[in-house]
């Protein structure tokens, strides 16, 4: 098996404690070090690397946009190290405990785009932690469901509920890449409708509602549109050229990045919608609950732009 290419890891929890820290000084401090020893191993990455991370601005050591990159996809390694580092310390602390399995409930298109890559991504450094991932439709009683983490667009309102904001969110209309490609993008969105007509289901038409509204254009029940059982049916219709879609961006998301998608307008918004994280109180005691429903939030802001 050929040796993985990293650098020396003091060098990475040198940069990592200085991106969160600020400053090599603070930095030094949490890790315990002298602030030379800092610099030194700064500086062991960049050669390692064989670019620059960092840069002087007057007296302030700063990141380069590499160096920006770099943090972030290092601190989402960390974050899930850490993560590890914890379960395995409960296990050997309570024998058995960490091996529960995680049951997270969440909307149908997220379990269907959004969550693969970032299971296998959990699991590759929590493997004792096993993802039940379950998916459901915006309906009344979802409480009463069997589950540790609920994903939803407003919170618990029961009081046995720990709910937690993840991030702000806005639908956004979609329309199949490979029909703006042939054709260009019409000159006016009813245009688009006309040939791309709105894909419409009970979980996104208030959303598609509110969106025409905001902007202007005509309601609904004025525009061409098909209807679909359900979110993911209709997100399905879209990524197969045959409809376009408005819905929260999150739940196209990963259709956007594979450029199934495309955002003919995307300077055209509607009023924010709130992504929650809800979990039950004795759930959210165990470790494994938390620092999963720690990474999904963090996942959820980094998904959708600032």
């Amino acid at each position: 098996m050929a040796a993985r290419d990293l650098p020396p890891a003091r060098s990475l929890i040198a940069f990592d404690a200085f991106v969160r820290c600020g400053t090599v000084r603070a930095a030094a401090r949490e890790l315990g070090v002298l602030p030379s020893t800092v610099s030194r191993q700064l500086a062991e990455l960049e050669q390692a690397a064989g670019t620059k991370l960092l840069f002087t601005d007057g007296r302030t050591l700063k990141l380069t946009a590499e160096g920006r990159l770099f943090a972030e996809r290092l601190a989402r390694s960390m974050q899930l190290a850490e993560g590890a580092f914890r379960n395995l310390k409960q296990a050997a602390a309570s024998p058995g405990a960490a091996w529960r399995a995680v049951r997270v409930l969440a909307p149908a298109p997220l379990c269907a785009y959004w969550f693969a890559g970032r299971i296998a991504e959990w699991r590759s450094l929590n493997p004792e932690t096993e993802i039940r991932l379950h998916a459901f439709k915006e309906a009344p009683g979802w409480e009463n469901l069997e589950f540790d983490i609920a994903i939803r667009t407003a919170p618990s309102g029961r009081s046995d509920f720990v709910n937690e904001f993840a991030a702000a969110d806005a639908p956004t209309l979609t329309a199949p890449r490979s029909a703006l490609a042939a054709g260009g993008k019409p000159a006016r969105i009813w245009e688009l409708f006309e040939t791309l007509p709105l894909a419409v289901c009970r979980e996104n038409l208030g959303c598609t509602e509110q969106w025409l509204a905001d902007n202007g254009l005509r309601p609904l029940a004025q525009q061409k549109s098909t209807p679909c059982a359900t979110l993911l049916e209709a997100a399905g219709a879209a990524a197969e050229g045959s409809a376009s879609l408005v819905c929260p961006r999150l739940f196209v998301q990963s259709l956007l990045e594979q450029e199934l998608l495309a955002e003919p307008w995307p300077h055209r918004k509607t009023r924010p919608l709130s992504w929650w994280i809800s979990m039950r109180e004795d759930s959210a005691r165990r470790v494994a609950v938390r620092d999963f429903a720690s990474y999904l939030s963090s996942e959820i802001i980094r998904s959708l732009p600032s």
